[in-house]
């Protein structure tokens, strides 16, 4: 990703990263329950929360700050955003509960039929 910034340039700009489970969109930060934090740009934060509120209206997920699924230090899409100012978004795919296959999620559902 370092090797990206070309010229002060990052050419990334936006990634993705896939967890099991939950069927959550999830976007930084993670290290703090605050909305704003303190190195996040506040237009960026607006960005934020739209994407993943569109995001959800086309897979039934939910979204929210990484940080309210549970707090954490050292994520990447906080690395991403907080050192590069790449837009990053976690997808915790289906099912949405331990009950439902954890983080096993079924190969053959459809990410609706797993609500």
């Amino acid at each position: 990703m370092l090797s990206r910034n070309v010229r002060g340039a990052q050419q990334i700009r936006v990634i993705l990263n896939l967890h099991t489970y939950g069927m959550h969109i999830l976007y930084p930060y993670g290290y703090t329950t605050k909305a704003l934090a303190a190195r996040h740009a506040p237009r960026d934060h607006v960005a934020f929360v739209k994407l993943a509120a569109k995001m959800a209206t086309m897979n039934g997920y939910t979204p929210m700050q990484e940080s309210s699924l549970y707090v954490n230090s050292g994520g990447f899409t906080d690395w991403a955003y907080g050192s590069q100012r790449i837009i990053g978004f976690t997808f915790e795919l289906g099912p949405r509960t331990a009950a439902g296959g954890g983080f096993y999620p079924a190969a053959h559902a459809s990410v609706r039929s797993q609500r």
